[in-house]
């Protein structure tokens, strides 16, 4: 009877090894046909850029389905990986708003320096798009090498291709760098184009015109989507023809859902080479505050609210213009016959958002408001969804802007007196706005 059991337990450990056995061929089968063609998936489009790009897809491949932003970036992102704690490769596509001086070999060499790499190989793909220049770069101490493509765009933009694998996968590496780098699809974006012509019109001639302003004062209710009063804008621009400079200070005061107050201000001059922007919230419920300086000085915009010793620094860019000066560009746009355009906003803690701005046909009716000569939407290229409706009167002053967003806001024009009244222990403070410092 032992002996049974024996024999029985023995013929158990075969059928194991056995069945371990066909895992271990079906894992190779898997792996093989994984790597041995690169599939790819549709174009994913960028939109409103002209841009469209593939990820390898299927077998072993995870991937974005969307471009995502992040730190003035727009990011694709596939991993391959057949079982967990194998090595992996992964491809990384971005789209770089920040413009980059050097050219595509200085930029190898400094991505190179900066992982401690050394760059072993470099080449060109040449395809429908733009010319995709490239270089091995071999990490030192570390178990992955990567390829690195970079290809320019119109507009002081950048395309970034990072393909990064397993050493000792250098092969399946490349045969998915080049599947991939070959999907770019890029068409030259006018929106982008015709925006820089306004930017740089609004950047100049608008800006003269603003400099020349003595003083101008601007004071709106802040509304929720019931149209219940909960805050209050206000804005005071400050002209020296003299000497050609400006200050703009605004406040954006809010008592219900937000909390929070904003004070901001601007200071620049003609033509616009330098400026400095100073921008503090407050969160009322629980105190804390953030800051945020912002200044341009020959042509590099450098942000200083990411502590001492963070700095950032970018190039002020030919399609750019600070949120605070967006009047510039919105005047400029509407003596144009363009439709739409595309510019990139510098936010008052210095991230890039491109937007699209496009008019308004003005013989539709605004609920609740006087009837308006112009209006705009201005739709944000982020991913979070929001989009402002701006109505302006005869003398393109904003009657009335509708940002919709997560939380819907309403601002209506209103003159002082009114804002004094239904905020009167803010009283000292909005009068005394127009000294800061």
């Amino acid at each position: 009877m032992q002996e049974f059991q024996q024999k029985k337990l023995v013929g158990k450990d075969k059928i194991v090894l056995l069945g371990i056995f066909i895992l271990s061929l079906l894992l190779a089968k898997f792996i093989v046909s994984a790597r041995s063609v690169i599939n790819l998936s549709e174009p994913i489009i960028l939109k409103k850029t002209g841009l469209a790009v593939a990820l390898p897809t299927g077998t072993g491949w995870q991937k974005t389905r969307h471009w995502s932003y992040k730190h003035n970036t727009f990011a694709l992102v596939a991993i391959f990986g057949v079982r967990p704690g194998a090595p992996t490769t992964s491809v990384k596509w971005q789209y770089l708003l920040e413009p980059e001086p050097l050219t595509a070999e200085e930029q190898f060499k400094k991505y190179a320096a900066a992982i401690t790499g050394e760059i072993t190989e470099t080449g060109q793909i040449q395809s429908d798009g733009p010319n995709l220049h490239w270089a091995l770069i071999k990490q030192s101490g570390k178990t992955a090498d990567l390829f690195l493509g970079i290809a320019q765009l119109q507009n002081q933009r950048w395309l970034y291709l990072r393909v990064e694998y397993a050493i000792g996968s250098k092969q399946f590496g490349e045969k998915v760098f080049n599947a991939t780098a070959k999907s770019i699809n890029f068409e030259n974006n006018n929106l982008l184009q015709t925006g820089t012509e306004v930017v740089d019109y609004a950047r100049t001639d608008e800006l003269q015109i603003l400099t020349a302003t003595d003083t101008e004062q601007e004071f709106f209710f802040i509304e929720d989507a019931n149209e219940q009063i909960i805050g209050f804008f206000a804005s005071i621009l400050q002209g020296s023809n003299d000497v050609n400079s400006f200050k703009i200070t605004s406040s954006t005061h809010i008592e219900e859902n937000l909390q929070i107050n904003e004070i901001s201000m601007l200071q620049g001059s003609y033509p616009m080479n330098r400026f400095l922007w100073k921008t503090r919230v407050a969160d009322l419920a629980s105190g804390i505050e953030k800051s945020s300086e912002i200044e341009l000085t020959d042509n590099t915009i450098t942000i200083s609210s990411f502590g001492p010793g963070h700095d950032k620094t970018y190039l002020f860019a030919d399609s750019a213009i600070p949120d605070a000066l967006l009047d510039l560009v919105i005047n400029a746009f509407l003596e144009t016959d363009h439709h739409q355009i595309m510019v990139d906003l510098i936010t008052s803690f210095g991230r890039i958002k491109p937007v699209i701005i496009s008019k308004i046909d003005n013989s539709q009716p605004v609920k609740n408001s006087e009837k308006f000569a112009y209006a705009i939407r201005i739709d944000f290229l982020d991913g979070q969804g929001r989009y402002d409706q701006i109505y302006f009167n005869e003398d393109k002053k904003i009657i009335r802007q509708v940002i919709n967003a997560p939380i819907i806001l309403i601002l209506k024009r209103i003159d002082k007196k009114q804002l004094l009244e239904k905020f009167p222990k803010w009283q000292e403070y909005i009068l005394q706005l127009e000294y800061l410092q």
